[in-house]
């Protein structure tokens, strides 16, 4: 994965004489006094601000040209203006795109209000209480930005869950989420977002896929059309200061593993992954599949380490069958470790509540049945009606998947009688594991099995 810093020429760019001026109101349009109210919703102050970056690694949105890394304002841009100041109470409005760093339009306030607009401005600065946003050109688009209210009243807010473009440029020019909170003379933007650039390789050429991503409360979801190499390019927008560690990412229905990066505001994150070394659901299993391993987050993963790398304590289960025979719909996973030891019938049937949630599956204590089909799914010979089975080649699928292997008695949920239950007992060598039967008091182990 390459970060790269979009913004450090533009610095050079934008922050000319021209750009530090002061707030650019002719004299008659200074000493206007706004006593006028209009419609209900405040009095009007005709304004033009300049409106430059922060030095140094921030920038400005508007226009990317992603060949020279290069931004700069476009038409059709707005800037929104929002405040309180003594005297003239609330204030608010949207600014339009006049030049190059400059901004012209009319702002709202409560109260009417005899003095400049740098003076108002300048004023709600001192009392900490003014904000301006850059909203790009287009922006109603996209749904990421959104105007609620009006006159000094009015409020901007932004949806996080609509950031997602089909392109870096898009992303940059739209969801940067350029802000400031103060103002001298003039506001310097930064940006609060980053952008994540990805491409997924190893998926079917020219094909729609669904694009699926979560962190936290937020849900970015979105469909691009493979290139006719089979590559997926997209890009979204975080947060500044999101780790992408707890940021979930997939892709044609493949988990997409990220890395433990924490974003930073302004650059560009470019990551290529391939599809074809994704995990996937529990719902995707196949025979091939049987010896992995089942995350509670419901994805497959090829060993227990990398399970837990994904996250911590994720791995819980070991595919062992895949099919419906046995009070299942898709499979059976049996858990890495055994739950307890030394605990009768009525218990034993209890320790499933006790288990991990894990997304599309069900934990249970294996019935008779669930024992036999796992067995025979890790390659134990025998059938629905064997009284025992190999139980070596669980064991070594359990033993490569760095978890326990079975060795001891363990309780079904089969009733033979009113007091008596059926058990798996373990014995031998090499090891062969018979059912027989035992009164409900009796004390054995117990480990769960998933059903999916």
């Amino acid at each position: 994965m390459n970060r790269k810093n979009i913004f450090y020429r533009l610095a050079l760019a934008m922050l000319t004489p021209t750009m530090l001026l002061t707030t650019a109101c002719s004299n008659e349009d200074d000493t206007v006094i706004n006593n006028g109210k209009t419609a209900a919703i405040g009095y009007t102050l005709p304004v033009t601000i300049n409106v430059t970056r922060q030095s140094g690694d921030a920038t400005t949105r508007a226009t990317y040209n992603e060949s020279t890394r290069m931004l700069s304002f476009s038409a059709g841009d707005k800037l929104f203006v929002k405040g309180s100041a003594d005297g003239a109470g609330q204030f608010a409005g949207t600014l339009n795109y006049a030049s190059e760093g400059t901004f012209s339009g009319t702002i709202t306030t409560e109260n009417p209000y005899a003095g400049t607009a740098d003076a108002l401005l300048t004023a709600a600065n001192s009392a900490s209480n003014v904000s301006a946003k850059l909203l790009p050109a287009g922006y109603a688009t996209y749904g990421f930005w959104s105007i609620a209210g009006t006159g000094y009243e009015a409020s901007v807010s932004t949806n996080a869950n609509n950031a997602f473009a089909a392109t870096k440029a898009l992303a940059v020019e739209q969801f940067s989420d350029e802000y400031a909170n103060s103002y001298s003379s003039g506001f310097a933007l930064r940006p609060l977002f980053a952008v994540v650039n990805f491409t997924i390789t190893g998926l079917s050429a020219s094909t729609d896929v669904n694009v699926a991503s979560t962190c936290g409360s937020i849900s970015i979801n979105g469909q691009v059309r493979t290139d006719g190499s089979g590559a997926a390019k997209f890009a979204i927008g975080l947060a500044n200061g999101t780790a992408l560690f707890l940021f979930s990412l997939s892709v044609d229905g493949r988990i997409i593993a990220l890395p433990s990066t924490t974003l930073e505001g302004g650059k560009i994150y470019n990551i290529t992954r391939s599809a074809t070394s994704a995990v996937r659901t529990l719902s995707a299993a196949t025979k091939n599949d049987i010896g992995k391993i089942v995350g509670t987050d419901g994805y497959i993963y090829d060993s227990r380490t990398a399970a837990n790398n994904a996250a911590a304590y994720n791995a819980v289960a070991m595919i062992a069958y895949v099919g419906n025979e046995s009070d299942c719909s898709h499979g059976l996973a049996i858990a890495l470790d055994d739950e307890y030891t030394g605990i009768n019938w009525e218990e034993a049937c209890g320790v499933a509540c006790n288990e991990d949630e894990v997304t599309g599956g069900t934990w249970r204590l294996p019935s008779y049945n669930d024992w036999k089909y796992m067995f025979i799914g890790c390659g134990a010979s025998g059938n629905s009606t064997s009284l025992g089975f190999e139980a070596g080649p669980m064991d070594s699928k359990l033993s490569a998947a760095q978890g326990t292997p079975l060795d001891g008695n363990y309780w079904t949920t089969t009733v033979n009688t009113s007091g008596m239950a059926r058990f798996m007992f373990i014995h031998g060598d090499p090891k062969v594991a018979y059912f027989q039967s035992a009164i409900k008091s009796s004390t054995y182990k117990a480990r769960c099995c998933l059903a999916f």
